[in-house]
């Protein structure tokens, strides 16, 4: 889905085809995965997420034009790609749009492999953000980040993110890295109908990357099914996220991490589970929170490299 040329990035966005469920938000989803492997590297804490998004805007900068550098909108046609991760598309006056993009990492003794995945339209700058993922990895402050010497990018690859089913039956969903849990407007509900609230916003907001949106009656309903859920055997502590900044501020915020069971989810909800183990819940997910994953009796599905 490309973005016609005549038309500007924000125009396309406030203009999305409306869907009357989730279905429609599926199987217009496009979204790309960069993964990078390097070795050898230090154990990742949580502010290894923050240097990590820091370094990938700043490897976009050198090509960018002087508005998106200092966060302003792009004048160019298309934008330059550091205006499309970098800058809150539609924001006038409240939230804008999530940003197209996750950023997340996996471990393996002294092995990582670091994982962009963009969404949407931001798929068309998939090149500029591959090759920026790999500079800023050469480029990260790693003794400062992980206190090690810069690992080696040992591989590439680009290519989509494989779509898989949330099968039926009970499943126990874990948080794979932590989910923030602050200004949450579903403060007071079910642990599990707060998650999947969270996510049911984040995916129809994402859409707008897709060029879609929900209609408001599917997502009233959607809305009352995610509500009514109930998780069970609850099994989730509290944390703390470090996200220090530029300018050296140790910024912290409140994370769950843990698991809980839920029961047996009708089929709107399993595609709803589907999309958000692609694109992560709540927020800080470009500094690798809010991953998921769920499991059944036979075991856990590979659904977000976990």
């Amino acid at each position: 889905m490309d973005v016609p040329g005549r038309l500007r990035l924000a125009e396309w966005l406030a203009t999305p085809t409306r869907v009357n469920d989730l279905s429609g938000i599926a199987d217009g989803w496009r979204d790309l995965d960069c993964r990078v492997l390097l070795g050898p590297t230090g154990t990742a804490d949580s502010a290894f997420g923050a240097h990590l998004r820091r370094s990938f805007l700043a490897a976009l900068a050198p090509g960018a034009s002087d508005q998106a550098r200092h966060s302003k909108p792009c004048p160019w046609d298309p934008p330059c790609a550091l205006d499309v991760f970098l800058r809150e598309q539609l924001r006038a006056g409240g939230d804008g749009l999530p940003k197209p993009y996750v950023l997340f990492w996996d471990q393996e003794g002294q092995a990582m492999q670091v994982t962009l995945r963009i969404f949407g339209t931001a798929c068309d700058w998939g090149a500029a953000a591959a090759d920026a993922l790999t500079a800023a990895l050469r480029e990260l402050p790693w003794r400062k980040a992980l206190h090690c010497t810069p690992p080696r990018p040992l591989h590439r690859e680009v290519g989509p993110c494989p779509w898989i089913d949330v099968p039926e039956g009970p499943l126990t969903l874990r948080l794979v890295s932590s989910m923030d849990d602050e200004g949450s407007a579903d403060k007071g509900r079910d642990i599990a109908a707060r998650i999947l609230s969270r996510a049911l916003r984040r995916i129809d907001a994402l859409a707008r990357w897709q060029g879609l949106g929900l209609e408001d009656d599917a997502m009233r309903a959607l809305t009352a099914q995610v509500h009514a859920l109930r998780a069970t055997d609850i099994r989730l502590r509290p944390g703390q996220h470090l996200s220090p900044n530029a300018a050296g501020q140790k910024r912290h915020s409140r994370v769950l991490t843990g698991e809980f069971d839920l029961p047996d989810l009708p089929d709107d909800l399993r595609l709803l589970l589907s999309l958000a183990l692609r694109c992560h819940v709540g927020r800080h997910t470009n500094e690798g929170l809010g991953r998921l994953s769920v499991r059944v009796k036979a075991g856990e599905l590979p659904l977000s490299q976990d």
